[in-house]
């Protein structure tokens, strides 16, 4: 009896604390996951992939999204969010398809950490500003660019996203995401903004506004 408890105290604390054991804490390996985490949300919205973007994997229940642009505030539930993807995924992909259409959602956070901004590179830079047990907070300015047929990469939004992980069993996932668009949210001060996304001319992804 003595030794079922023990296994079954063992489960519960690795459940409430995962990835892995809470006992075994490897600060530079849970760093690495949760970077690992945000940088695969990111790689989502350039695919279009909505498991990726807004799965169980990625999103933690009761997860919230708060949009800000133009000193306007649009905040989505998880659910809103899911049905908003869903409902554009096949313009999406036809436009994908058709157009030859890509989006890189590049993130920037300076010198600091490794990466020059603005313009387009190929690293993502997240920047944790703290990380414990309990959960962690993550932040990144960031930059849209978009080509497409007969449209050059075109650098179409710039601004700033915050996150914040709590640490499940198996992976950490985001409960609340905050995205600000425009000049006044990226350290460069300037934004291409809604007329350059027109230029691509895509169907814009009406949940994450990328």
């Amino acid at each position: 009896m003595m030794a079922v408890l023990c296994v079954v105290m063992a489960v519960a604390l690795s459940g409430c604390g995962g990835p892995g054991n809470p006992i075994q804490w490897d600060d530079a390996a849970e760093r690495a996951n949760l970077v690992h985490a945000a940088s695969s949300w990111a790689g989502g919205i350039e695919d279009y992939d909505i498991d990726a973007m807004a799965g169980n994997g990625i999103l933690a229940a009761g997860f919230t999204l708060s949009i800000k642009e133009n000193g306007k505030t649009y905040p989505k539930t998880r659910e809103k969010l899911l049905a908003e993807l869903q409902a554009d995924a096949a313009k999406q992909a036809a436009f994908r398809a058709d157009s030859a259409y890509k989006l890189r959602l590049d993130i920037d956070n300076g010198v600091l950490a490794g990466d020059l901004l603005p313009g387009y590179d190929a690293i993502n830079a997240w920047t944790i500003v703290n990380i414990s047990l309990s959960g962690a907070d993550v932040v990144a300015f960031f930059e849209v660019f978009e080509e497409a047929t007969g449209v050059p990469r075109w650098r179409t939004d710039s601004g700033e996203i915050s996150m914040h992980f709590i640490r499940t069993f198996g992976a950490w996932k985001i409960l609340t995401m905050e995205i600000s668009y425009g000049a006044g949210a990226y350290a460069d001060g300037a934004s291409g903004g809604a007329v350059a996304a027109r230029a691509v001319a895509r169907p814009r992804a009406a949940g994450f506004g990328f």
